[in-house]
């Protein structure tokens, strides 16, 4: 069994509680106390009220992230990446020297001019320049970013091997990881037919899921397109009822529900009274909707696009639509609320894929390794230094 970090680690977001990037760093953060780190945290955008059952962090804007403990600092996400790379230029790294920083790349936004997935940019081949999507100086902007980061030499980390194959393009010099996302495997799972009945659902319905964080607004995560999906699935299943979950609406519309952002037992209850998770997302790293829904015993119709193929490799684990096809991702959605036993081998199949390697305890024995190896490689460099007269 893999033993605590030689060194202490500060983690960083930039939403307190709301995201992908923010729900895996707590993840992350949890399960590395669990195994005994050292860990503190910060965030740059509050989100009141703090996560239940975990110490309050620190409110650090970009520019104030050298005032962090001392350690290894992993960042996970920032609103300000050069006041975040200065600032962290500028942090004393403790007995072992400056340095020590862990960087993952939960989106695209260290490797491109402005936005946080190029999708299928032309642009995004040809440096940023021009940019399609206007974003003001996008070449400049991307160089700098990459020069900025490069300079500190980070150890990256890359969620998918989608990712790590950017980054590794991008900067050849640094080392990069892989290291996935995990998740939480709730301790049991609720009654399908409690949790729609507690929904107002009728409890023979077949029950489709859409969630991302901002609901129907969510725009690399399709969420525009949530309503015409659901539209198709209900005239294929006139009988189905849909959930859509993560915007600011709450309320019905006849057989389609509208809920917040949803945490804890609240969420669970949403995976547990549906059938299928229908995740349209345009772009995408790792996402843990999908692992949620996997760990929740939930089949999943969604999107070929980054690290998902990674995470459903073939239909006995998901069934994947081609980028962009909202009348496959409808078919496929529509199969598995209409074939109950495809819907139960596939929740068998990628619960058990789950359990094996999606859980967030092997995500945190991962990122111990890459903190050794950052505190390895500065004790190396310093000798070396000391050796060649330096220090």
């Amino acid at each position: 069994m893999t033993g605590p970090s030689p060194l202490p680690v500060h983690h960083h977001v930039c939403m307190q509680r709301r995201g992908g990037a923010a729900k895996a760093a707590m993840l992350l953060f949890d399960a590395l106390k669990e195994r005994g780190a050292a860990c503190s945290w910060s965030y740059e955008i509050a989100e009141p009220p703090a996560p239940p059952g975990r110490e309050p962090g620190l409110q650090l804007a970009p520019g104030d992230l050298a005032s962090a403990p001392e350690g290894v600092f992993h960042l996970h996400a920032t609103a300000g990446h050069f006041e975040a790379l200065r600032a962290l230029a500028k942090r004393p790294g403790g007995p072992d020297g400056p340095g020590k920083l862990a960087v993952t790349a939960h989106d695209c936004s260290w490797l491109t001019g402005g936005c946080v997935f190029p999708m299928d940019c032309e642009g995004f081949s040809l440096g940023c320049d021009p940019c399609p999507r206007g974003f003001p100086d996008a070449a400049a902007e991307r160089k700098a970013r990459r020069e900025a980061l490069a300079a500190l030499s980070p150890s990256l980390i890359a969620p998918s091997a989608w990712m790590a194959g950017l980054l590794r393009e991008a900067f050849p010099g640094l080392p990069v990881t892989v290291v996935e996302n995990g998740v939480l495997l709730p301790p049991r799972l609720p009654a399908r037919a409690r949790a729609k009945a507690v929904l107002g659902l009728a409890p023979g319905a077949p029950t489709a899921l859409f969630l991302a964080h901002g609901g129907v607004r969510a725009q690399y995560k399709g969420g525009e397109s949530f309503p015409d999906i659901w539209a198709g699935i209900k005239r294929l299943v006139p009988e189905a009822a849909g959930l859509i979950a993560g915007g600011q609406e709450h309320g019905r519309r006849g057989d389609l529900l509208y809920f917040p952002y949803l945490e804890g037992e609240a969420l669970a209850r949403l995976y547990a009274a549906a059938d299928v998770l229908v995740y349209p997302s345009l772009a995408d790293n790792h996402p843990l909707a999908v692992l949620e829904a996997m760990a929740h015993g939930l089949p999943v119709a969604a999107y070929a696009v980054g690290g998902v193929p990674e995470q459903l490799p073939d239909e006995r684990f998901g069934l994947l639509a081609a980028p962009g096809e909202p009348g496959q991702l409808v078919t496929l959605a529509a199969r598995l609320l209409t074939t109950p036993a495809l819907a139960r081998s596939m929740a068998r199949e990628s619960l058990a894929r789950c359990r094996d390697l999606f859980q967030a305890a092997r995500m945190a024995a991962d990122c111990l390794r890459v903190y050794r190896s950052l505190g390895a490689a500065q004790r190396t460099k310093k000798t070396d230094d000391r050796q060649a007269g330096l220090c």
